[in-house]
């Protein structure tokens, strides 16, 4: 009753205080700013402790839904072992040895239960090639399967007792009754145990990387391996080509094949394999990435990844081919490399510049793609294709010291994880160090404390500041600051934000700043670091909008002298929004004055040409066709339309 009491209060404040922030009527007065300012310092360091000290006490939690007040201490959401760990304890890990443990899994029949004994404090060096990983899919911690560890029981994931009946099946079938080394996660990871559980999970990167082999089970229950049989055969029919046209020819291997009941039942096979919710998990990427030598397992079929690799991208490139473009209109895509939306990556070894201009000689066999296009529509796989292939793409060209953790973030929010931490952790392990974000999965570590600190560090070490336009695009639901991005926030799937990316796509990076211009300061509302001071130029304080009468809400076409912009906002532009250029970002962005700060709320892409107005949602899809890199004004570029200097800086403080 008390806890419910709380949460009831709770929500009121957090309602009021939502009401407070979004303070954004132009007439609005100062006072109403300074009340707005006390009442939030108020609720931030009196009320909300208090709140937050009565929901402990009540159920020994402190569980809130605000991203400023911990989760619950159990993170990981898995099964419950409390019998378990009381009869059996780990035994104390030493995180400096990086030590960690295994599993010694025994030969058995398939109707028999699991049996395994952990193997402990293991370092690292002395490990190394001598066990497997498993990569799976956890699921529902409700659903669970007793196994038998140390001779006790202990709950685990339904899902990962699918997964070891794969892999044991698989291990016994090519290795007889030999004794099995397998590290899996939720069992060789004391869960009760937040200390062990923050530093195994630093540890990951090197625990799969050090693994002989890695087994991804990308099925969760019973099935053939159709998908696996058939992307075995595409792949030993493509090698045998071994020609520099391999997606070419590949095409044609489909084109074929594409009316045999066969063929179209193993590509439905492959397409099950592509919609497994394997790929939606956040920590798999850098299982993936990080483990020198894979195997798909999908229906006790398994594949090496160095055996198909090239073959498995080369397939979802002609897919999402067939998916995206407009058959009827062959000049409907550009013949440079496209983005993976989300991402900044360029390619080398598979870029679409090559696999676009291919594929264009292809459109005449618009029979074959027509058929591709109604199968890749029929299956709705187009957000696992993205997924796979940009998870390929990134496997082909991984590097842990180039790897760009903002890139991995926008990535992490098309995925799924239990603990919204993870939306962070899970990716760390693939980039270099020196964004020195250290797992801690304590209660005192908050979300929101976690979010803000990950953009500071990824300010400072990419010295630039292209999150900006990562926070425009994240829905603020969480109390953040406007220039912190929420990578729980689904990733925008509008054609508003596909023509943004485009234009910084198309863009060179920006700019490194000078240290000296971006300083992060404390607000007694948003807590310690949470002003971001940025220094930049205001160009435009607009005192009235021209809104296009068929445009979305959220989109102005603006009209100047011999230049013309297109701006997108998180909120409808107002009057007195700012229009501000940082020469180390890609395109201008908007901020709404708030008392003595400003917010991000929106952003501009400037054009270089001068355009006469008509249907502004025609024009913009004609933009995605025709405009290019010639057609995007940069930011310098925009400074210099309007006459700016080095002198006209100022600084701005963004909360």
């Amino acid at each position: 009753m008390q806890a419910a009491c709380g949460l009831d209060i709770s929500q009121g404040i957090l309602n009021l205080c939502h009401n407070a922030i979004n303070i954004n009527d132009s007439s609005a007065t100062e006072f109403c700013y300074q009340q707005r300012d006390c009442i939030l310092f108020t609720m931030n360091r009196i009320i909300w402790p208090l709140i937050r000290e009565i929901l402990v006490n009540a159920n020994g939690s402190g569980e809130a839904h605000d991203l400023s007040v911990a989760e619950p201490s159990n993170g990981f959401y898995t099964p419950e072992n409390t019998e378990f760990y009381a009869k059996i304890p780990y035994a104390k890990l030493d995180p400096p040895k990086k030590e960690f443990r295994l599993l010694k899994f025994f030969p058995r029949k398939p109707s028999e239960v699991i049996h395994c004994q952990l193997v402990d404090k293991l370092e690292h060096e002395n490990a190394k090639k001598h066990y497997k990983a498993l990569s799976y899919c956890a699921g529902n911690p409700n659903q669970t399967r007793v196994i038998m560890v140390n001779g006790l029981e202990f709950n685990i994931f339904a899902n990962l007792g699918h997964a070891l009946d794969e892999v044991l099946g698989i291990w016994q079938a090519t290795n007889g009754q030999d004794d099995f080394l397998l590290w899996v996660d939720q069992i060789c990871i004391d869960q009760s145990n937040v200390e062990e559980r923050s530093h195994q999970v630093g540890l990951m990167r090197d625990i799969y990387k050090f693994a002989e082999e890695t087994f991804i089970c990308l099925s969760t229950k019973e099935s053939d391996g159709a998908g696996i049989d058939w992307l075995r055969k595409a792949s030993d029919e493509s090698e045998k080509l071994q020609t520099r046209h391999m997606q070419k020819a590949l095409f044609e291997y489909i084109r074929k094949q594409i009316n045999e009941p066969g063929f179209r039942a193993g590509l439905h096979g492959f397409f099950d394999i592509l919609k497994s919710n394997w790929w939606t998990r956040s920590w798999i990427f850098q299982e993936f990435l990080c483990s020198d030598s894979l195997q798909l397992v999908f229906g006790r079929q398994s594949l090496p990844w160095s055996q198909c690799s090239r073959t498995f991208l080369h397939i979802l490139t002609i897919l999402e081919y067939s998916h995206s473009r407009d058959l009827r209109r062959p000049n409907s895509w550009h013949s440079k490399t496209l983005p993976v939306p989300g991402c900044d990556i360029i390619y080398t070894d598979f870029q679409w510049s090559q696999s676009v201009d291919v594929l264009h000689q292809l459109v005449p066999k618009s029979d074959t793609m027509n058929a591709l296009h109604q199968l890749v529509h029929s299956e709705n796989v187009d957000g696992s294709l993205q997924r796979a292939k940009f998870m390929a793409n990134c496997k082909m060209s991984w590097s842990v010291d180039e790897m760009n953790l903002r890139i991995l973030l926008n990535h992490s929010r098309r995925c799924s994880s239990s603990d919204p931490r993870d939306k962070i952790y899970a990716f760390l392990g693939c980039t270099s160090s020196n964004y020195s974000i250290v797992p801690d999965y304590s209660p005192a570590k908050s979300i929101r404390d976690l979010f803000m600190e990950s953009a500071r560090s990824i300010i400072l070490q990419e010295n630039n500041l292209a999150i900006l336009h990562d926070a425009v695009w994240s829905t603020k639901s969480h109390s953040l600051p406007s220039w912190t991005p929420d990578w729980t926030s689904a990733v925008d799937t509008s054609f508003l934000y596909e023509l943004v990316h485009w234009s910084r796509f198309w863009m060179e990076r920006p700019p490194d700043f000078e240290k000296s211009s971006v300083k992060f300061r404390d607000d007694p509302v948003y807590g310690l670091g949470s002003r971001l001071d940025v220094s930049g130029y205001c160009i435009k304080i607009w005192d009235h909008l021209s809104h296009a009468p068929e445009g979305p809400v959220r989109m102005t076409w603006i009209y100047e002298v011999k230049i013309s912009y297109v701006v997108f906002a998180s909120y409808e532009i107002l009057a007195q929004d700012e229009l501000w250029i940082f020469p180390v970002t890609w395109n201008p962005l908007i901020f709404r004055k708030q008392a003595s700060n400003f917010s991000l709320v929106g952003e501009a892409v400037f054009l270089k040409e001068d355009y006469e107005r008509g249907n502004i949602t025609v024009e913009l899809f004609s933009l995605s066709e025709r405009y290019r890199l010639d057609s995007y004004m940069t930011s310098n570029e925009v400074l210099r339309s309007f006459s700016y200097g080095v002198e006209d800086q100022k600084m701005i403080s963004i909360c």
